[in-house]
């Protein structure tokens, strides 16, 4: 039985439960198990599985593993990748001067470089440069904003690069940046693990800028995140800054989660919900996504779609501890 004190609780640790969602973007794949049962995730199984597919816009196709090319193919890269624990490493071309290690980091607003970085590719940032904010393992720092003029990973190749510089990253791995959004979102990533390869694959032009923002829009899109981010105080003017974000570019699809975060800080659950949908939307086997809708069903009170939600979040990513452990309470409070 759900009782008061256990909505009261539960209410205190919902926020902590939201605030760690991050929605991660990427291919979709499937399988079945012994049982004939289908398995869905965002990234392909450990070990040999047979009969993989991937999920293509609405079809499902047979999933084939892709070898590295020496042939030049200007839309698309496969690039083998070094595995340092959870990160994946890839060599990076600066300026067409200098290659270091970048850490690939789909979760980051900004491609980041180290000033030492910056001192080799002579630019020096200047005392007026727009700043941002970037959190950090220490907590947040404020950051200049500078432009690398080139990046290149593989045959790929984005000019005028947005780039944050911190010297919080790890040197001694002979890592020199992260490789964020900034350079990431102009393609469409899938990670091979299989192989070790990372997939990069540029986003398609064709489509009108009324639809999804033009480069400069989406750059101020993402300044208006930051913005957000900065106040993160659950404030009508922080969700502002985010629908400003999704007016200017629709691929801007953080913006969604962070909004979403507002609103269930304040309380506005069916708002909350739309945000999550909107979510869902760009991948309906999303577990992150599903997920923040079962913390949302939660904080309403309504504990069974709670339940159904936590359900398909776990059978996407069975070591989604935070899926498990709020599928526990309410479990054993039923």
């Amino acid at each position: 039985m759900m009782t008061p004190f256990f909505r009261y609780m539960l209410g205190v640790v919902l926020l902590g439960f939201i605030v760690v969602i991050y929605p991660v973007f990427g291919e979709v794949y499937r399988w079945k198990d012994v049982n004939g049962k289908y398995i869905y995730t965002t990234t392909l199984p450990a070990g040999q599985v047979e009969n993989v597919e991937v999920k293509r816009g609405d079809k499902w196709l047979p999933y084939q593993a892709e070898s590295v090319s020496s042939e030049y193919k200007p839309n698309r890269a496969v690039i083998g990748f070094e595995r340092r624990g959870s990160a994946i490493l890839v060599e990076v071309l600066l300026n067409n001067q200098l290659t270091k290690k970048f850490i690939v980091d789909t979760g980051a607003t900004y491609t980041v470089i180290s000033y030492a970085t910056a001192r080799e590719l002579g630019i020096t940032p200047s005392p007026s440069a727009v700043k941002t904010t970037l959190q950090t393992a220490n907590g947040r720092v404020t950051v200049p904003i500078i432009k690398v003029n080139s990046i290149k990973v593989g045959e790929l190749e984005v000019r005028n690069v947005e780039t944050a510089l911190h010297d919080g990253l790890d040197t001694s791995n002979e890592v020199a940046g992260l490789l964020g959004l900034s350079f990431l979102n102009k393609f469409r990533v899938t990670v091979d693990s299989f192989q070790g390869h990372l997939i990069l694959e540029r986003n398609s032009d064709s489509s009108p800028e009324s639809i999804t923002g033009s480069e400069e829009d989406c750059v101020t899109a993402r300044e208006m995140i930051q913005k957000g981010r900065t106040l993160n105080n659950g404030s009508d003017e922080e969700a502002s800054f985010y629908k400003k974000a999704l007016e200017l570019c629709k691929q801007a699809v953080e913006a969604h989660y962070y909004l979403g975060v507002v609103y269930f800080k304040q309380k506005k659950y069916p708002s909350a919900l739309i945000e999550a949908q909107e979510l869902l939307k760009t991948n309906s086997y999303l577990p992150e996504a599903r997920y923040m809708l079962a913390v949302i069903y939660t904080a309403q009170g309504n504990y069974q779609q709670a339940e159904i939600e936590l359900r398909r979040v776990l059978e996407l990513d069975p070591k989604h501890e935070n899926a498990r452990n709020l599928l526990g309470q309410i479990l054993v409070h039923k």
